[in-house]
């Protein structure tokens, strides 16, 4: 079955279920499919690294903002890549309502995108969670890079945020090439973090890095051996800027 046939399944027979999710002072109304087969290993699934993500962000949100934030006083702008069904834009959007500029949610799914924009009003609406303004953008990691330049949106994001993206040692190099189209090339600050919950692929990670002209930096690594299904306790939080 391919990718888009799944899509349409979930969007015919599969039901979302919206749960409100409380990581220290934030609140956020987040919807996914769970109970449904093939949907725990699409985006539409709350993955694990997406939670260990927020719990990272809210725990170094004042440190990560004032290591970032540029001296022409602006908003931090922020990109997610490979958002599924958006728990750490959302989450970002809250954090920053006093910092946040823009978040940026992309992914390939436009439908995924839509949900988004539905958790995005209800969190809003239904917890009454004051957000920094949310927009989305359909995105394929490598291949629409010249549109991010026609929309305006290359080298403008200072932060670039993603959760258990690599799965295939295949995707880290369209990853990092996305990631350097969208990192804002004038504050040296700008960064990406990148989240896993299941062992990453560090040395090919390195190497592409390297090549890429992109320092990598480990944050956190505290995984220890994972479920059948690949998923570890604890996480792995990486930082890529550019060499300057």
């Amino acid at each position: 079955m391919s990718g888009l046939d799944m899509v349409s399944l979930f969007e015919c027979e599969a039901s979302t279920v919206f749960e409100t999710i409380e990581i220290q002072n934030i609140q956020v109304c987040v919807q996914y499919i769970d109970e449904y087969p093939g949907a725990s290993q699409s985006g539409y699934h709350l993955w694990p690294g997406a939670r260990s993500m927020c719990e990272f962000l809210c725990q170094n949100w004042e440190t990560l903002c004032n290591d970032i934030q540029q001296k022409n006083g602006r908003g931090l702008r922020v990109a997610e890549l490979g958002s599924g069904m958006g728990l750490c834009g959302l989450c970002v959007a809250a954090l920053g309502v006093e910092s946040v500029e823009l978040v940026l949610a992309t992914d390939a799914d436009k439908i995924i995108l839509d949900r988004v924009l539905e958790s995005f009003e209800r969190t809003k609406g239904t917890l009454g969670t004051l957000m920094a303004p949310l927009k989305t953008k359909c995105l394929r990691w490598g291949e629409d890079l010249e549109q991010l330049v026609a929309d305006g949106y290359a080298n403008s994001f200072d932060l670039i945020i993603g959760s258990d993206l690599i799965y295939s040692d295949g995707l880290i190099e369209p990853i990092l090439k996305t990631v350097l189209t969208l990192l804002n090339d004038e504050n040296v600050h700008s960064k990406f973090i990148l989240c896993y919950s299941f062992a990453g692929y560090k040395e090919e990670a390195q190497n592409i890095s390297n090549k890429l002209n992109l320092e990598l930096e480990v944050l956190v690594d505290t995984l220890q051996p994972g479920d059948k299904n690949g998923f570890c306790s604890g996480q792995r939080v990486e930082c890529y800027r550019r060499k300057y």
